[in-house]
């Protein structure tokens, strides 16, 4: 599911546009009348409705690096945002899933 489509704005767009698009949906789609759809839009929003969560939504469907923990890293550092250190906790689980999945 790509929450962008669901929601219908593009990756650009900010947090106000977003929630107004959001906002918008649930409005023709209550949890009484479509809990389904309901549902569906709210996991959309929830994905990507800060900028952090959005640049971890990027980071695992943009770029394609390998599993070996190299590769974890330098996706990491391409979607830390700039001025800002890298999210070491985020790093840091990735790692592990990957040693995880290492014979």
């Amino acid at each position: 599911m790509d929450p962008y489509f669901v929601l219908q704005v593009s990756p650009e767009s900010g947090d106000t546009e977003i929630r107004a698009a959001y906002l918008a949906k649930i409005e023709q789609a209550t949890p009484e009348s479509d809990p389904q759809r309901f549902q569906e839009l709210s996991t959309a929003y929830e994905s990507i409705r800060t900028a952090d969560r959005r640049r971890r939504h990027e980071f695992g469907r943009t770029i394609v690096y390998d599993d070996t923990p190299v590769g974890v890293v330098r996706r990491c550092l391409a979607f830390h945002p700039p001025n800002r250190p890298p999210d070491f906790e985020f790093m840091k689980q990735h790692l592990r899933d990957c040693l995880k999945q290492m014979p």
